[in-house]
């Protein structure tokens, strides 16, 4: 029987590229996400090096540390966050990455956002070889949509549909390349997938709290999914 791991593990071996010795490992990633604060020395390091971000399509930023909130609607008076802000946005032009995130809030209290929902798979018909190990590419379909929000109303983006038909085939070698008896040694498996992706934006503004009170977590006001052991709740009766 194969000996437990943790969740790092499993995500550590299912990204792991290659180890070499005396080395540091080279770790396939997925999505990565910068924002403005310390976004500037990795750009500063990469001009150092003469390099550019190798995957720009997979690279987001978004402004979420230096974004005020009280009082609403005012504009950027601290001079190291509005140069924060402004790095970035020089960065991410010269290198190619997407600036996909900036709230704004208005004076009359509306909240106005872009969102850009994105559907991605991996793409093997794309895929790249690097010393024997093949690594896939990424397919992308996105769309961007613009709102006016009220603190707590919440806005749903859907209707982005990933239809797939994979297939897959495998043979024992040489045996398998046999005319007719070489059929028996060859399996081939078709899945087809359909997957769609939903949405729900609720924005919430961040008020001040005094020292030592408790921070409010997130609430659903009703239970999304029964929870296990729970009794099935009882029809409440209509009023004639």
């Amino acid at each position: 029987m194969p000996a437990k791991k943790t969740l790092f593990e499993k995500v550590w071996e299912a990204h792991l590229v290659v180890e070499p010795t005396g080395r540091s490992p080279l770790v396939y990633i997925d999505l990565h996400l910068v924002h403005e604060v310390t976004s500037p020395q990795a750009f500063d390091g990469l001009r150092a090096a003469g390099r550019k971000v190798r995957q720009p399509q997979r690279t987001v930023a978004t402004v979420d540390h230096n974004i005020p909130t009280e009082p609403r609607g005012t504009p950027i008076t601290d001079p190291i966050a509005a140069r924060q802000i402004q790095a970035l946005q020089s960065n991410c032009k010269e290198f190619g990455v997407r600036l996909n995130f900036v709230p704004t809030v208005r004076p009359d209290g509306m909240i106005h956002m872009k969102v850009e929902p994105e559907v991605s798979a991996l793409d093997f018909t794309n895929a790249l070889q690097i010393q024997g190990f093949l690594i896939p590419a990424l397919a992308t379909n996105r769309v961007m949509s613009e709102m006016d929000l009220r603190d707590g109303q919440s806005f749903a983006v859907a209707g982005l549909i990933d239809n797939r038909v994979i297939e897959q085939f495998e043979k024992i070698p040489f045996i398998g390349d046999i005319p007719v008896l070489g059929k028996l040694f060859q399996s081939r498996n078709l899945n087809k997938s359909k997957n769609e992706l939903l949405v729900v934006v609720t924005p919430r503004i961040v008020q001040p709290i005094a020292a030592g009170q408790t921070v409010p977590l997130p609430t659903f006001p009703q239970a999304f999914l029964p929870s296990k052991g729970a009794p099935p709740a009882e029809a409440q009766p209509q009023s004639k």
